[in-house]
């Protein structure tokens, strides 16, 4: 055990320091040994002390639970079939640790639902534009249902609003869990959302059907919800700029932001909130910076964010630009040539 867990600590410090690829490798031979001591099933542990057996399921779902971020992120094959794990989540109570009751049910869940966002999501990729995977039965549509079942039926003290009355300790749980289901939600669908900015970009027509449209709004949804929670969680003072993802959360967040912006802009509706939201992103982005020990992968994400606004900007004074000219050879060609 303590071997696996050093390992995951090297993996962690490679993927902070700019070594990503080196990450996955070191993930992908920590998945087999966790394999070969039987980490993946319960029955291999019922005999052992209850301390021990539940910090090897504690191992166990830290183990896909980094991996899936890597297989969203990357966009590569997952070495656990996280859909056929037989584990059950670890006790809090024996281990000790410092989250609201229920928590690590819940947590160990949405790593599942992770995994089958991350499978679902490469089976309409591929014929996109002909709108023909995207069905109400699709396994993209199913995984949806599945993440709004999951956050329907999440007790009210896990949800967002219970951090006004819920202690201290508990807040960053509850925050975290409300950012890795929108993550989850972004993961599903952010193919259909590229695909609806590009198509305006471009000036291709974009499918109105029933499908493309509930998946993009999706995610445009949870984009928003993202950031929103992200900012929440700095203004608590629980926002973790070295040790944890939350950056990684950042940019993905604020991409979906950027293409939210990018389809308004086209559609000529109001921005202003979306725009409000990704500034507040870059602020909160800018003064994790000053951080010294924030490490170079990170620090990358950040810096990203930080420049998102001014990109928008450029955006929309060259688009104006182009109204206005677009305007000038109208008027030329209303009025004639001048003499």
């Amino acid at each position: 055990m303590a071997a696996l867990q050093a390992l995951m600590l090297v993996a962690l410090h490679l993927h902070h320091t700019s070594h990503r690829d080196a990450c996955w490798n070191i993930i992908g031979a920590v998945v087999r040994i966790a394999h070969a001591v039987g980490l993946h099933s319960d029955d291999v542990t019922a005999q052992l002390p209850p301390l021990v057996r539940e910090l090897r399921k504690s191992i166990w779902w830290s183990l896909p639970a980094f991996e899936q971020l890597l297989v969203s992120s990357l966009d590569r094959p997952s070495a656990v079939d996280i859909l056929k794990s037989t584990v059950s989540p670890p006790d809090e109570r024996v281990l000790g640790l410092m989250n609201p009751p229920e928590y690590s049910q819940w947590s160990t869940r949405l790593v599942s639902l992770l995994g089958s966002a991350c499978h679902a999501r490469t089976s309409y990729r591929p014929m996109l534009r002909n709108d023909e995977t995207l069905g109400p039965l699709s396994p993209a549509l199913s995984a949806l249902r599945d993440l709004e079942r999951w956050k329907e039926l999440l007790p009210r003290f896990l949800q967002p609003g219970a951090t006004d009355t819920t202690a201290p300790c508990y807040i960053r749980p509850i925050l975290l869990l409300e950012v890795q289901y929108h993550y989850s939600v972004i993961v599903l669908t952010r193919s259909v959302l590229l695909d609806h900015a590009t198509a305006f970009s471009g000036g291709r027509r974009w499918p109105h059907r029933e499908g493309p449209r509930t998946l993009s709004n999706e995610c445009r949804a949870s984009g928003t919800s993202l950031c929103q929670t992200l900012v929440k969680m700095h203004e608590s003072g629980c926002f973790d700029p070295i040790t944890g993802f939350d950056m990684f959360y950042g940019i993905t967040g604020a991409s979906v932001l950027i293409l939210e912006i990018v389809i308004m802009l086209k559609e000529g509706s109001d921005r202003t909130q979306t725009s409000t939201l990704l500034q507040e992103m870059a602020v909160l982005a800018e003064k994790h910076l000053r951080n010294r020990k924030m490490p170079g992968t990170l620090r990358k994400w950040a810096t990203l964010i930080s420049e998102l606004p001014g990109m928008i900007k450029k955006l929309h004074a060259g688009q104006q630009r182009e109204s206005a000219r677009s305007a000038g050879e109208i008027a030329g060609t209303q009025h004639g040539p001048a003499i």
